[in-house]
């Protein structure tokens, strides 16, 4: 015990006021303190005062370290990473994204993430499925120096829409089940049914098929291909080319029409070498080359018309018209060289005379082949079929002369025959004619008028 006697009040009021100056305002005591309690300096608070269990302070974070051997702890200076997405059963070297962190020893996965990828030690990481990973730096104390958070997606890539139109221009990223990773580039494995642009993917359809579409995701050298099917069900033209003889004509179709209330309208890219009816029924007009188009729906599809000679069957029996209904048959050939002379001489009788040479047609050979026959059958200018010679020409001419002989096994006979007669030799030397076909049937057995000359010629004239 201390005692201390104060001689008189000031002093006692001295030491009161000694001891109180000692003692802050702004101390804090508690009778038990505990070892969570903060002291918290004074500051300015505005409005009402904040009580201990205010929602606007942070409740303390309770940690807990999990038992478990695989388990390693964590360093203080862990550092995270955004997550980062990759497409199934791509391959990557994940080692770049740690390429700030210092004393790696290895890579890990945890154990129950390994169904979605897995990581070597080295750092090469293989996604498998969908789902997210985390992949684990660890370092030589065995403490987690950086954590990377991966999600493995798995896009599949559908068209549930069917194109119907060569206008078309489709998006197939509008398709991809999952685009959280964009692919790389794009490609198709039907180049003849569509077009891909390699960067956008925009699909440019063709014609008429199944197109697979190719999405690639590339990392590295590594490439996984995510494939998807686009059917293109536009109409299809019955045929892309036609090889056509003057004297033969062909129906187009457009197939496979989709709306069978819209009109097919037909053209002729060029109408002097071949026509077409409404229904697509194709006319050789001259030999050449064109198209003709089955206009459809804003779409247009093409066949290129080739118009050739006409085709010629040499030798046999060959039908005659009688009209009416009614037909005979012949039995012959025609011989090519004894033609091919008569031509040349005339040419050359022609030329003797100051006119210019006379050019083949093959409308017009096919109007001599004709002929030909027809006075094998019945020697007059008149066809059997009661009509005139002349309806066998082709339709176009400006003048038009008909020469017909028999009897005369060689070209020289049967020219100088001509030549010696008047009105046969005014034909040859016609100076209105520019074109001619001159062609020799020979038939076998008697004619229906009981006798045979066996050698018939015709020679056909137009001016063009």
């Amino acid at each position: 015990m201390i005692k201390r006697s104060f001689n008189n009040i000031s002093q006692l009021l001295f030491w009161i006021m000694l001891i109180m100056a000692l003692i802050p305002d702004n101390a804090v005591y508690a009778k038990d303190p505990s070892p969570d309690l903060i002291e918290i300096a004074d500051e300015e608070v505005s409005g009402n005062d904040v009580s201990p269990n205010d929602p606007d302070i942070p409740a303390a974070e309770e940690k807990s370290i999990p038992e478990h051997e695989e388990l390693l702890s964590v360093s203080s200076e862990t550092a995270l990473e955004d997550c980062l997405s990759f497409v199934k059963k791509q391959k990557l070297d994940i080692t770049p994204y740690f390429s700030d962190t210092e004393g790696i020893s290895y890579y890990k996965i945890e154990k129950k993430e390994r169904k979605y990828a897995t990581v070597s030690k080295s750092g090469k990481l293989k996604a498998i499925k969908n789902g997210s990973v985390n992949v684990l730096a660890i370092g030589q104390d065995k403490t987690v120096l950086k954590s990377l958070s991966i999600n493995v997606v798995a896009p599949k890539l559908t068209f549930s829409s069917v194109c119907n139109s060569l206008n078309d221009r489709i998006d197939p990223k509008e398709s991809l089940t999952d685009i959280t990773v964009s692919p790389s580039s794009w490609s198709t494995t039907t180049p003849k049914i569509c077009s891909v642009d390699p960067e956008t993917g925009m699909i440019t359809p063709l014609k008429r098929g199944d197109a697979v579409i190719v999405a690639h995701y590339a990392y590295g050298t590594n490439t996984v291909k995510i494939k998807g099917k686009l059917k293109i069900r536009i109409p299809v033209i019955s045929a892309k080319k036609l090889s056509l003889p003057l004297n033969k004509t062909k129906k187009l179709t457009l197939k496979k029409i989709p709306d069978a209330s819209i009109p097919v309208e037909w053209n002729s890219g060029d109408v002097s070498i071949a026509t077409v009816d409404p229904d697509g029924r194709v006319h050789p007009v001259a030999k050449g080359t064109t198209s003709v188009n089955a206009l459809y729906n804003g779409m247009c599809f093409s066949c290129q018309v080739t118009v050739k000679a006409p085709q010629k069957k040499t030798s046999g029996t060959f039908k005659i018209d009688l009209g009416n209904g009614r037909t005979a048959t012949v039995t012959g050939h025609y011989d090519t060289a004894f033609s091919n002379e008569l031509f040349r001489l005339v040419n050359e009788y022609r030329q003797q005379n100051g006119l210019p040479a006379l050019k083949k047609d093959d409308e017009l050979e096919e109007s001599g082949y004709l002929r030909a026959r027809e006075t094998s059958y019945m020697f007059s200018h008149t066809r059997p079929n009661g009509e005139s010679c002349f309806t066998a020409f082709p339709r176009s001419y400006r003048a038009a002369g008909e020469n017909i002989a028999a009897g005369q096994p060689t070209a020289a006979d049967m020219f100088r025959t001509w030549k010696n007669s008047p009105g046969h030799n005014a034909n040859m030397l016609d100076p209105n004619f520019t074109h001619a076909s001159m062609v020799v049937f020979i038939l076998e057995g008697d004619s229906h008028e009981g006798f045979n000359y066996v050698y018939y010629g015709v020679q056909c004239f137009i001016g063009r």
